[in-house]
């Protein structure tokens, strides 16, 4: 036997321990369990406390009716007792029935006093995330947010939902209400929300809840809006046609989680997008499943390929001609009549990629999935994926990723493939993880736009105090170029008669419109006018100095348009200049309204 100051090491106190922690255990299994199933315990104690006494009052000698009158007694404290003495189940049930009682009344209780307290500090909430919705997508939203120190605050319509429970064990404030009456948002302090999240199950309610938005105008500037549509094809349009119908201040964004994802997984898993301009020989990618991801992942590659073949000129890099086509292997039963829908959506894709189909179900193939880089398996049914993806596994003869995109509801699944995938051939994609996070939600066409003028600014005005990477940036900064960025969407355009619309056509990207000078100078002269009321508000004043004096507030540049300096004036010249490249980047281009 040894001991460590003074510990005994003994068998028999390794013994105790184990029953201590064996103990500790059990009383937290415990725990959780009274916490996360109060209901199922108080429904299984009344039975058993009505059928004890029901049992004990027969066994008595009462008839059936007498029985089972006397049993619902118990529940309200009245106990009967019978003329020939208690059985032992009667005396159970005499006790059992009146704690089962006093249990859902506290239960009641305290389900009452935090609804009320989770109104109270709601009310209370600033600059939070406001999220409608607590299904797999808001709770995934809400964890996301609450990791990285925001405060939330959920809406859910559902007082059964199990999100509830689950979110308020995270500590996150929830109401129980319906997100599209404006009175329910004002108790949530919609208006004082920086950022809100609609994603309930349906979208006539995502659209109703965008609709009682726009009866309470933001007191917080910029507010971001982002709504979940089920359609890939819709979410562009959506927010093209909300550019400039906005109140002050607010930019309101739709989104679809398929094609979040396919961006997610073109970024992740197949970087030949940006280093096939090396390789005169690009393999490109396979897509098994004609579903919306599939179609998606075309798209989105095809946007990223045209935008690599107009902005590298032959050449460069080593190529000695232009940008070579992207291979695209497409394999699924019905995949002429889709591609020939897709292509419908999306004009011009031929030009870019070299699209290969298999009118086959990947199950009955045969084929080698080694001539591409990765192989995307995008079959809405999950079993069905990954019955695929093994198959394809079995029929590899390189080494091509096999990336499977998933739903929440097939998690499990996919946790017990990547346990037993030892050797991380096959990588398993969950949709609502990997789009339902903080970095997506703040890569929407407003934040993609102002990360993108930034860029010009640090590119052009190198060495100012706000010359800073982004991720660099104070919130100050941050939050004043977001307010640019949505002030070009949603105010400067509109002025001239113009509008975004979702590019659907390759020869929108090669070919952007360029503005006219007299447009230029109007939009600068608004720019500059919309950053003065921004730095009146901060206490800024004029004066005549070289540069910003940001400790006593003072900037020479406060000044009507007509008395700054041609210097000056290019400054707000250079990004009207790049906006109609930069909303190309990001997906639209401007047209007339």
């Amino acid at each position: 036997m040894s001991s460590i100051k003074g510990v005994s090491r003994s068998p028999a106190n390794a013994e105790g321990r184990k029953l201590r922690f064996r103990i500790k255990a059990a009383r937290s299994r415990l725990r959780a369990f009274i916490t996360h199933h109060p209901v199922r315990i108080l429904v299984v104690g009344g039975l058993i406390a009505s059928v004890l006494g029901f049992w004990g009052y027969v066994a008595s000698g009462s008839g059936f009716l007498d029985s089972a009158y006397n049993t619902l007694l118990l529940f309200t404290l009245n106990y009967i007792p019978p003329d020939e003495g208690a059985p032992a189940p009667l005396q159970i049930a005499r006790f059992l029935a009146p704690a089962v009682t006093a249990g859902a009344a506290i239960a009641a209780l305290f389900a009452a006093l935090r609804d009320e307290a989770d109104v109270f500090w709601a009310h209370r909430a600033k600059n939070h995330i406001l999220i409608c919705g607590a299904g797999d997508r808001g709770l995934q939203f809400a964890r996301e947010f609450h990791s990285v120190r925001q405060q939330v605050v959920v809406i859910e319509n559902d007082p059964e939902s199990p999100g509830i429970r689950s979110l308020r064990a995270d500590n996150i404030l929830v109401l129980v209400a319906d997100a599209r009456d404006a009175l329910q948002l004002r108790r949530a302090r919609a208006e004082r929300a920086s950022r809100i999240i609609c994603v309930t199950g349906s979208d006539d309610d995502n659209a109703a809840i965008v609709s009682a938005l726009m009866t309470i105008s933001p007191t917080v500037n910029p507010q971001d809006v982002h709504s979940h549509v089920s359609s890939p094809v819709l979410d562009s349009h959506f927010t093209a046609r909300s550019s400039g119908n906005s109140p002050e201040g607010r930019t309101i964004e739709w989104f679809n989680l398929e094609r979040w994802a396919a961006t997610a997984l073109l970024s992740e898993h197949f970087a030949t997008l940006s280093e096939a301009r090396r390789n005169e020989d690009p393999r490109g990618f396979a897509v098994i499943g004609a579903s919306d991801t599939g179609r998606s992942l075309i798209i989105e590659a095809a946007k990223q390929w045209g935008s690599l073949s107009r902005t590298l000129p032959a050449g460069e890099s080593g190529l000695t001609a232009p940008l070579p086509r992207l291979p695209v292997t497409i394999l699924d039963r019905n995949v002429e009549p889709w591609l020939a829908e897709v292509q419908t959506m999306f004009k011009g894709i031929d030009s870019v990629l070299d699209i290969e189909t298999i009118s086959q179900k990947a199950l009955a193939s045969e084929w080698d999935p080694a001539m591409h880089d990765v192989c995307f398996v995008a079959i809405d049914n999950p079993i069905e994926a990954l019955e695929t993806a093994h198959h394809l596994e079995a029929q590899r003869s390189g080494s091509a990723q096999i990336v499977v995109r998933v739903f929440v509801g097939a998690g499990g699944l996919a946790d017990a493939l990547e346990m037993a995938d030892s050797e991380n051939t096959i990588h398993m994609v969950n949709v609502v993880q990997k789009t339902c996070t903080v970095d997506l939600v703040e890569h929407s066409l407003v934040a993609q736009l102002a990360r993108e003028n930034h860029s010009i600014y640090q590119e052009k005005i190198p060495g100012l105090p706000a010359s800073h990477p982004w991720e660099d940036l104070s919130e100050a900064d941050r939050q004043s170029n977001l307010r640019a960025a949505s002030h070009h969407i949603n105010k400067k355009l509109p002025k001239l008669g113009l509008t975004i619309v979702p590019i659907t056509d390759l020869r929108d990207i090669e070919e952007p419109v360029s503005f006219s000078e007299s447009d230029i100078e109007t939009l600068a002269k608004l720019e500059h006018d919309r950053w003065w009321d921004e730095k009146k508000s901060l206490g800024f004043r004029y004066a005549d100095i070289p540069d910003q004096d940001r400790k006593n507030r003072l900037h020479p540049d406060m000044i009507p348009w007509d008395e700054l300096s041609d210097e000056a004036k290019e400054k707000d010249r250079m990004f009207v200049k790049k906006l109609p490249a930069t909303l190309n980047a990001c997906g639209y281009r401007i047209c007339k309204a």
